[in-house]
């Protein structure tokens, strides 16, 4: 299922963004012909890393948005405005933010540290 696009009204470029469906890993569209897909919805066109996503115009966005929202793979796409720095975009909502940087907590490895921080 799809979200439509959100009614964006500044200049802004945007990156398309989306989760693919096998995992639900955050995932951002590279700029690579989307006909590539593999069936897993990740291919050559996504990747983890929102460095690699371009940024396009809003019609330019909302064309590649209306083919992502047709892949079955691809879980909720949807435009995010973000703007150029060196180090590639940077989404201007602070949630876009975090969601591409990745969770701003470290994340436990070891299995028991799991259970004794439920049990604290």
């Amino acid at each position: 299922m799809s979200v439509p696009p959100r009614k964006i009204t500044s200049d802004a470029p945007r990156l398309l963004t989306a989760n693919r469906l096998r995992d639900g890993a955050v995932i951002f569209f590279t700029g690579k012909d989307l006909a590539t897909l593999t069936q897993d919805g990740f291919g050559p066109a996504w990747s983890l890393s929102i460095a690699e996503a371009p940024l396009y115009s809003l019609a330019e966005a909302e064309a590649l948005h209306a083919i992502a929202a047709q892949n079955p793979a691809l879980v909720g796409p949807y435009l995010v405005e973000a703007e150029a720095t060196a180090h590639g975009p940077r989404p201007l909502a602070m949630r876009e933010r975090i969601r591409g940087d990745g969770p701003t907590v470290a994340i436990p490895t070891n299995p028991d540290s799991l259970t004794q921080a439920k049990a604290a």
